[in-house]
């Protein structure tokens, strides 16, 4: 079952999808300096990396990452804004954070859960989806990074978010872990 899920997003990938009006409007934006420029105490260890979100409006579809995945524009994603900065190395009190896909295809979500929350029907991808090391904890600059979710067309839509309200979306978020700005 998680082979063809996986394999039908590769498909998918490659064709395009069903067309869609997007539900909400965006609200992450880039941070005004770089945290490693602003005077703020990083852990120990921490490497910093940008992450930001994606969005493909033909399948209502965000994905957040921290590179732009090959062939992604030429199916029709734009760049939505960063969500902050992770770290590319393990530091104390880190999780990895990853992406994964499921129970359907078009669902990417992120995960401290190393199989993708397998339970209820997420999927690793194949390939590097790991983002790299999120804060367990709050620390003075970081702010909670939220996953979120909608229904679109009958079935769940992912996404993360700095809003705790969702964007409008979908009710409350979980917090996934702290990024730093």
């Amino acid at each position: 079952m998680n082979a063809k899920i996986v394999g039908l997003v590769s498909l998918l990938l490659c064709a395009g999808g069903a067309s869609a009006t997007p539900s909400f409007e965006s609200t992450v934006a880039r941070p005004a300096i770089a945290p490693e420029d602003s005077g703020l105490s990083l852990p120990s260890g921490v490497v910093l990396r940008e992450i930001f979100r994606i969005y493909r409006p033909a399948t209502n579809t965000h994905v957040t990452h921290f590179y732009w995945p090959e062939n992604w524009e030429g199916i029709g994603y734009k760049y939505e804004g960063t969500l902050g900065f992770i770290s590319a190395t393990p530091f104390e009190n880190s999780a990895l954070i990853r992406n994964c896909v499921g129970p359907h295809s078009w669902n990417y979500f992120t995960s401290l859960d190393p199989n993708c929350e397998a339970s209820t029907g997420g999927v690793v991808l194949p390939g590097d989806w790991n983002l790299g090391y999120i804060s367990t904890v709050q620390i003075p600059g970081s702010v909670p990074l939220y996953r979120c979710g909608f229904i679109w067309q009958g079935k769940i839509r992912h996404f993360d978010s700095r809003d705790f309200a969702c964007e409008g979306v979908g009710g409350t978020g979980a917090v996934l872990g702290y990024v730093f700005l």
